[in-house]
Formats: structure tokens, C-alpha cells, sequence
């Protein structure tokens, strides 16, 4: 009795296993598993590979698969495939299943007995449309189909083939459909479609058709034709664009139109040629020699074409051809001594010693350069046109101050020059320059130079527009002229003479007090050396030598005009002690110690020096320029100030004009040349730089600028923070603390008191508070031991009183006797307003606001908090209200004037014109989510 269990044991009752017919014979056996693979189960038996396996594990690998054999069907394959060791030759086992499935695939493969001729018709055409549909579209058809294989079996269903098809909007008919679905049917499988054969019959037509048993010509490609001009005198294959380019609207240039390539033209390769062997500085000559040991001038086409690839020229098959064909002689030789006198006609003529009048043009880099480059064709309207858009570009970037070789460069990572032009066109729309269709077209031709339609030398584009002669009047060769420079010139070196004209005594003080401000000078120590016996009396000479010294200079005006005024009653001397003492007044009063209730007021520090006011018609334009810009600060609400900061490091208070300029169109505030001379002439000083505060103070009224000297707004990081001192205040802090928290502090001072006396020491007491997160500070615990303490202990803290006053929130103590008594609730402070500084109706419009705030922030992922902070150089915390706001215009988070106000008043920093940003972040991360973690 066989006692051995079946493979098939268990089985018998799960639904979906194939039965195999009946029958004796062991050929239909393997016919009807001709479809499974089994090798890939045997392996795992067979570690060694030796081709066998044991009888036990043979009947496992057979119930791996989805069939059902009796154990008739399992005898029957043991007796042929078992050995005399009782081992299963599964190896040839699996080669005889192979071969019924080959003789399957054979006999269901595709195949013209598939099709009908007509089927094999609309087949064709059907899958040239599919193909051409595809090429024109950029389509992958690959990356869409394996989305849907996960397992990588190449293989998916009809309904996901379908599914595909119409996702990429390329589905057939239903008729054609069906064709497409039975010629990629897999290994007689009729339910999966084979997609890799479909891709790779779709991206190479010429293998399309071959399956189909009949003979198609290839896919029809129209031959590119050569030009009149060419002299191949035959058709070959090349992507060079032999049409004149004239009227090629450059944009519309897609995937569908012929490419545009004139870089491997035929006809000028020679000259290109020359132009790569005066960049190599090679002698073409000698290489070719290594062939010729005869010095016949002769080689071969196949050396000719070697040294010319040796050389790396770059040449196409077409470029080729054209030279041998050009040089070839009779025999079928090339004649390179012909093509060799040819190129080097860059540097010299062959015989010019023979003609010693004749001229050899120089080689220059602009020569070498136009060479190297290959145009696209213009007409002579397009070329007119070209001037007047150029120009038109030179006025936008002038006035509007637009730097754009930065943004230019982003594109092009390699640093070579060039960028597509559809990354050309789509910084012209980044910065605001609009044109039409046709003259964006007749733009992009003007500057591809490299012979296609795809590249834009956007460097040539730059120094066209935007040249540096017509900004700093100087351009690239002028630190290398020796116009400018000229060596042979010898160092000149000369005293510098001031010319200062001064208005009288107080404007050369003024000036001498700036410069002594700036520098922190003391006069006083200069010339207390000419003076031993303290006199307060120096020489006059003493005193130009001092103020040398000093590195102030003065003129001879400024030097009498002191004179005069301190002369002393010595014959020839000067009163400097006076001088010295009326300078000191920037920095402090003198003998103000005696005098507390002395008023001291700064000495002015602003100079006239024969400075001409601007004239009427400058400063009616500067009034009105002032006006436009005041307009725009109220309409986009910005902080002028902090844009002119940024080029004042040192808090002079003044720019150059060019940077005045360059402010103001970074504000998006343009002008022309001649507005932007009147604004400087009417803000300008007699050093030539431009007091912005005098310009703000005007462009905005409303705030106070100060015009002498910053403030310090230098804050310790040290600060003493004292908390709340008021008893009242305190207990009502903590209460709010344990309502929100729900918290039973009397459970928690019991744990340290278990003799329950009432009282802890004062350490634990401390201990319970920060245990349950109610941080105070060591003035407010001081509070609490002073009204809780024993009077007999102060180290001992009567926690039981502490908590009686603390549990009214919850309820009152001994209710139950007085059953009548109102219990008034504890009410919460409101997180919208904790100080009670608004009325109702303004807190329903504060919350609604934050509720809208919050709801955007939240949807935006966006963090206010970094964009304030970046406002905040010292993190005060504070900042002004009108950076606030536009840092709220920035976000495109809209608030009205109404709430502004109410945020400004809730939300108040040290002075009525600041915010508290970090209080107003604290508070809408309620409103937005984001004060839980996750």
C-alpha cells in the first residue's frame, strides 16, 4: 500500500485548479503543460544545478503550478524521467516541455495565416498612423505600460492595452484594435498583450512589418533635397538645411517641421576648417606627409578621411564626401597638397615672394570670431527692424536699472553662452518684456549664431543691450588701452590743494565737527604739544601743522577766515583752546558738571560751501517725482527706508546717485535719465551723494526720520526679567494655569507631607509648581513665601491655605452649610485679548481675522515668523508696524485698515509704532494648527 501523500493532497476541493484530459499518452501529458515553466520551481531544488532532484521534491515543484495531477499522470512521468538512484531527471523534463511549447508557439505565432490580406491592410496603416501620431507628440509609450507590470513580465491585460491607449489619446477603432490585440498576443496567452514587442515595433518601423509575413516598404521619410549650389551631384542622407532661411519664423519651428541646421554646410567647410586651424595653431601639412613617403602629394580617400578625424574637426559623412569628391584625382587618390595650399591661405599666399607688393589680410580675433559663428539669414526689413528693437531694449534696461546677465546664467550651467530659446523667451516674460509674436521671432534669429533654430547666444544679447560704455562710459578694453595706461608715462606725484570757498566761520566749523564726528578725532591732542606753558595760545603755522596732523586739510580761504575770527591779542598767535572747545560741542559741553540745568543742544553739522540750489524747472520735477513715488509707497505700502539701508552700512544716512537709482528700481519705481538727474541735484550735498533722509522725509510725511545721528538700539541679551509683582495678579496667573490643566495640587503636596502637617519646606513647594509646568520667577516665588510662609519657619510654606485659594476656582470651601451661596465662575482670560485692551465688537473682528489669516497659512504651508525675523536684525521681537504690514502685502495676506489697527492696539510693541511679532505668532498658531507638533 503507498503511504506516501499525493502532491495534489488538499487540493482537490480549491477552486480554480486546471484538470488535464484523459489519456495514456505521455506526449498529450506534456502538450497540455506546454505553457508552464517549470525550471523556475526545480532550482530551488536543485542547489548544486546537477539536473535532478529527489521524487519527494519532484512532486512538490509539480504542485507548485496551477494544475491538477492524478497520480497516474505522476507515475507516468516517473517512469520516464526516473534513473536507477530513484532521483528525477527534471532537466529533461522541462526541455521536453519546451519543445511542445515551441512547436505551439510555431503553430499559433504570428504570421501572415493569422491574417487575411485585407486584416494585414488595415493593420499597416493603422500602426503608421500610431507611429507617425507618436513621433510628432513626443510620446513614451513605455514608462505608461509599466506602470501597470508590476512584476516586469512585460505582459499586461487587453483591458489595461486599451486603458493605455486612450490615456495617450492615440486609441484606434474597435476593428483595428482587435487586429493590434491578436498580432502581440504572448505564447498562444489570449488574454496579455505583449507591450514591450508593440514599443519596440513603434519606435523602429523598418521591423514593424516583418512579422506579418508579407513584404512593406519602410516608413516614407522625405528626402532632405540639396541646394543648386551643392556638388555632391548625388542624394545622401543629411540633416543640413539647404533652403534659404529668410522668412523662417524661428518659434514655430516644432517637432513636426524640418530641422534648421546650417553648422554642417558643405559648401564653406573649408573655410570653417581654416578657422579651427587658426584656434589649434596646427600645420595640417604634416600629418598628411606620415602616408605620402614618396611625396607624391597623394593619399588615399580612407587616409585622407583618418587625418581629418585625427585632427578632431568635426566633420559630418556629407562634409566628407564633398572633400574627396572635390580633390580626387583620376586615379581615384586625393590630392591633399591641393587642399593643404588651400587652408594655409589663412596665414600667408603660396609665392609671395614672388610678389612683394601683394597683402596678406592680418588675423585678428574678431575675424576669427565672425568665422566661428554661422547666422541665420535676415532681409533687409527684418534687418531694420533689428535696430530699432535693439535700441528699444537699451532704453528698457537703462531706465529701469534691469541686470540680466545673473539671470541669464541660471539657465546656462555649463557657462557656455548659449541657452534654448525657450529659455531665452521665458526670462524676457521674468522680467516684464512683452513683444509681439513676430518681433520675439525676428529677435531670436538675430542671435543664433551656432547654425539651428534652438540656441540663443544670449551673451551677445547682453552686450548689445546693456553696454558698459553707455553706463560707466568706459567698456572691456579700457583697463587694457594704452590710450588710458601707457607704460612709458611716468608717475606723477603732486601736493593736493583744497578749494573750499566756505560761507563764514560756522559752516568751516560744521564741516571740521562732521569730520572729527566720523573719525572720532580729539584736537585737543594735536596742538596741546605747541603750547607748554598751557596758555591756550598756539603760532599760526603751529596751527596748519596740527590740522596736518590731524588729516584735515583746509584751504587758504578756510585758513584766514579762522584766523580772523580766533585771532588772539598776541601779535601772530591763535586762541586754539576756544577753537578746540567750540569742535568738543559734537561730542559734549564743557564745565557742564557746574551746571546741571544746562540745556545742551548739538551743534549743526550740515555745510553750504557755495552749494547752487537746483534750478525751478529741476525742482518742479522733483516735486512731482516725489509726489508719484509717495503714491506708490501708500498704494503698495513699502518700507523705502529699509531698501536704502541696505547699501548704507556705516548709518551715514547718504548713497551715490547710482545706488539712489538702483533703489528705486528695485521699488519698481523707473525714470529717465533726465528725471533721475533732477531728483539727485535737488537731495545731493557738496560731496555729491544723495541724503535719502531729506528724500524720505518727503516721500513720507507721516514718519519721523532723524537727520543727525542713529540712536543705539543695542539691547542686553542679559535682561532681568522680574515677572508679575502684585500678589493679585500672580494667584490669578496660576489659577489660570490649573484651569486649563485641570490640575489637583493638593494631591501633589501631600505626597511630600506624610504626616500631613500642612506645610512642605519651601524646596518642595517649588518642586510641585515646575512639576506641573507653572514656571515662575524667583521674584514671584518670593511673592508666594511672603504671604504663605510660617511665621515661626520661613523656610516652611503653609501649602493648605496656598491650595483653599487656589481650589475657588473649582468651588468654594464649606458649601455644604451654606447651600444658598452664589458661586461666581473663574473665568479664563481670552487668548484674543489677556489684557482686556479691546472692546467686544473689536474682538469678534480680531478673531475673524485670525480665524482668515490662519485658514491661509494653514492651506499655504506658509511660516510668518521667518519673513518678520529677517526685519529683525537684533531679535527684539519687535518691529515696525509698517514692515509688518508689508510683509503681510508680500504674502498676499490682505488685511483692511480697520483690522490693522485693532492688531496694531492688541498686539502694541515698546513704542505705539511697533508689533510684537513673537506674541502675534504665539497666538494665530492656534488659528492655524500649528501649535500641535503633529
Amino acid at each position: 500500500m503507498d503511504i506516501r501523500p499525493k502532491v495534489t493532497a488538499g487540493l482537490n476541493t480549491t477552486h480554480g485548479l486546471k484538470k488535464l484530459d484523459g489519456g495514456n499518452d505521455l506526449n498529450s501529458l506534456l502538450a497540455q503543460v506546454a505553457t508552464y515553466k517549470f525550471k523556475d520551481y526545480f532550482l530551488d531544488f536543485d542547489r548544486l544545478r546537477k539536473g535532478f532532484v529527489s521524487e519527494t521534491r519532484f512532486r512538490s515543484g509539480l504542485g507548485m503550478v496551477n494544475v491538477e495531477f492524478t497520480e497516474d499522470d505522476i507515475k507516468k512521468l516517473l517512469n520516464k524521467y526516473q534513473d536507477s538512484t530513484r532521483e528525477v531527471n527534471y532537466r529533461q523534463f522541462c526541455e521536453d516541455v519546451d519543445k511542445y511549447f515551441r512547436k505551439e508557439a510555431s503553430a499559433t505565432g504570428s504570421g501572415s495565416s493569422k491574417f487575411t490580406r485585407e486584416e494585414v491592410k488595415v493593420l499597416t496603416d493603422s500602426l503608421k498612423e500610431l507611429r507617425s501620431v507618436i513621433k510628432a507628440n513626443r510620446i513614451l509609450l513605455k514608462p505608461t505600460f509599466s506602470n501597470f507590470d508590476r512584476t516586469n513580465k512585460q505582459r499586461v491585460t487587453a483591458q489595461q492595452f486599451a486603458r493605455v491607449l486612450k490615456q495617450l489619446s492615440i486609441m484606434p477603432s474597435i476593428d483595428e484594435f482587435d487586429l493590434i490585440c491578436r498580432n502581440y498576443f504572448d505564447k498562444g496567452n489570449t488574454r496579455e498583450v505583449n507591450y514591450v514587442k508593440f514599443c519596440h515595433d513603434v519606435d523602429k518601423p523598418e521591423d514593424m512589418f516583418a512579422d506579418l509575413g508579407i513584404k512593406i516598404d519602410k516608413y516614407e521619410e522625405q528626402p532632405i533635397e540639396l541646394g543648386s549650389s551643392s556638388v555632391l551631384g548625388r542624394a545622401t542622407k543629411s540633416n543640413f538645411f539647404a533652403d534659404t532661411t529668410k522668412g523662417i519664423n524661428v518659434l514655430e519651428n516644432r517637432f513636426s517641421k524640418p530641422t534648421i541646421n546650417l553648422a554642417n554646410d558643405p559648401n564653406d567647410c573649408e573655410e570653417r576648417i581654416q578657422n579651427q586651424v587658426v584656434i589649434k595653431r596646427v600645420r595640417i601639412g604634416e600629418f598628411f606627409r606620415d602616408y605620402d613617403k614618396l611625396r607624391k602629394g597623394e593619399v588615399t580617400a580612407n587616409q585622407f578621411t583618418s587625418v581629418m578625424r585625427m585632427l578632431d574637426f568635426n566633420l559630418s559623412n556629407e562634409e566628407f564626401d564633398f572633400l574627396t569628391e572635390k580633390y580626387k584625382t583620376d586615379t581615384g587618390m586625393v590630392k591633399y597638397r591641393d587642399f593643404v595650399e588651400n587652408i594655409d591661405q589663412i596665414f600667408t599666399i603660396k609665392g609671395i615672394d614672388k610678389m612683394p607688393s601683394a597683402k596678406v589680410p592680418q588675423i585678428d580675433k574678431k575675424t576669427v570670431l565672425a568665422k566661428s559663428k554661422k547666422h541665420l539669414e535676415f532681409d533687409n526689413d527684418e534687418q531694420q527692424s533689428m535696430y530699432e528693437i535693439i535700441e528699444a531694449y537699451q532704453n528698457v534696461v537703462s531706465t529701469r536699472r534691469l541686470n540680466l546677465k545673473p539671470i541669464f546664467q541660471d539657465f546656462d550651467r555649463t557657462k557656455c553662452g548659449h541657452i534654448t530659446k525657450t529659455q531665452f523667451v521665458r526670462v524676457l516674460n521674468q522680467l516684464g518684456i512683452d513683444l509681439s509674436h513676430e518681433v520675439l521671432s525676428n529677435l531670436l534669429k538675430r542671435y543664433m549664431d551656432k547654425g539651428n533654430a534652438d540656441e540663443v547666444n544670449y551673451f551677445e544679447f547682453i552686450n548689445d543691450v546693456d553696454r558698459p560704455e553707455n553706463i560707466f562710459g568706459a567698456g572691456r578694453d579700457f583697463n587694457h588701452s594704452y590710450d588710458y595706461f601707457s607704460v612709458t608715462d611716468p608717475r606723477k606725484v603732486g601736493a593736493q590743494i583744497a578749494h573750499l570757498e566756505p560761507e563764514d566761520v560756522d559752516d568751516i566749523l560744521a564741516r571740521i565737527r562732521k569730520v572729527c564726528s566720523e573719525k572720532r578725532i580729539r584736537l585737543e591732542e594735536f596742538f596741546r604739544d605747541f603750547d607748554r606753558l598751557r596758555s591756550g595760545n598756539i603760532t599760526k603755522p603751529q596751527f596748519r601743522i596740527g590740522m596736518n596732523m590731524a588729516k584735515i586739510d583746509l584751504s587758504t580761504s578756510e585758513f584766514d577766515l579762522l584766523c580772523s575770527h580766533y585771532n588772539s591779542k598776541k601779535i601772530g598767535m591763535f586762541r586754539w583752546k576756544e577753537f578746540c572747545d567750540n569742535i568738543d560741542e559734537i561730542f559734549t559741553k564743557k564745565e557742564l558738571e557746574k551746571d546741571a540745568t544746562m540745556q545742551v543742544t548739538k551743534p549743526s553739522i550740515m555745510t553750504k560751501y557755495g552749494t547752487v540750489s537746483a534750478p525751478k524747472q529741476d525742482k518742479s520735477l522733483a516735486s512731482k517725482l516725489v509726489t508719484r513715488f509717495k503714491e506708490k509707497l501708500r498704494r503698495e505700502r513699502l518700507d523705502a527706508k529699509s531698501f536704502f539701508q541696505s547699501w548704507d552700512k556705516h548709518n551715514r544716512f547718504k548713497v551715490s546717485p547710482k545706488q539712489f537709482r538702483q533703489v528705486l528700481a528695485t521699488c519698481g519705481f523707473d525714470m529717465t535719465d533726465t528725471e533721475s538727474e533732477a531728483l539727485c541735484k535737488n537731495y545731493c550735498n557738496q560731496d555729491g551723494e544723495i541724503e535719502y533722509l531729506n528724500f524720505l522725509a518727503d516721500a513720507n510725511p507721516e514718519i519721523c526720520v532723524e537727520l543727525e545721528e542713529t540712536k543705539s538700539k543695542y539691547i542686553s541679551k542679559q535682561r532681568k526679567f522680574d515677572g508679575v509683582t502684585a500678589f493679585d495678579r500672580l494667584m490669578e496667573k496660576i489659577k489660570t494655569i490649573v484651569k486649563k490643566g485641570r490640575i489637583r495640587l493638593l494631591d501633589f503636596f501631600q505626597d511630600h507631607d506624610a504626616l500631613r502637617k500642612g506645610y512642605v519646606p519651601y524646596m518642595k513647594f517649588k518642586g510641585v509648581l515646575r512639576g506641573q509646568n507653572i514656571e515662575l520667577t524667583d521674584k514671584e516665588y518670593d511673592t508666594l513665601i511672603e504671604k504663605f510662609s510660617l511665621p515661626d519657619d520661613p523656610n516652611m510654606i503653609n501649602y493648605i491655605d496656598f491650595n483653599d485659594d487656589i481650589e475657588l476656582i473649582f468651588t468654594k470651601k464649606g458649601l455644604e452649610k451654606e447651600p444658598t451661596t452664589q458661586v461666581q465662575e473663574f473665568k479664563i482670560p481670552s487668548l484674543i485679548d489677556p489684557d482686556d485692551v479691546l472692546t467686544d465688537d473689536e474682538e469678534k473682528v480680531l478673531e475673524e481675522c485670525l480665524q482668515r489669516i490662519g485658514f491661509e497659512t494653514k492651506n499655504r504651508r506658509l511660516l510668518i515668523k521667518p519673513f518678520i525675523q529677517d526685519k529683525d536684525k537684533i531679535r527684539r521681537g519687535i518691529v515696525a508696524n509698517s514692515r509688518f504690514r508689508s510683509i503681510f502685502d508680500f504674502l498676499k495676506l490682505y488685511i483692511t485698515d480697520e483690522e490693522y489697527k485693532i492688531i496694531n492696539k492688541r498686539f502694541v510693541g515698546g513704542a505705539p509704532d511697533e508689533i510684537n511679532y513673537i506674541d502675534f505668532d504665539n497666538v494665530l498658531k492656534r488659528y492655524s494648527g500649528d501649535d500641535v507638533p503633529f
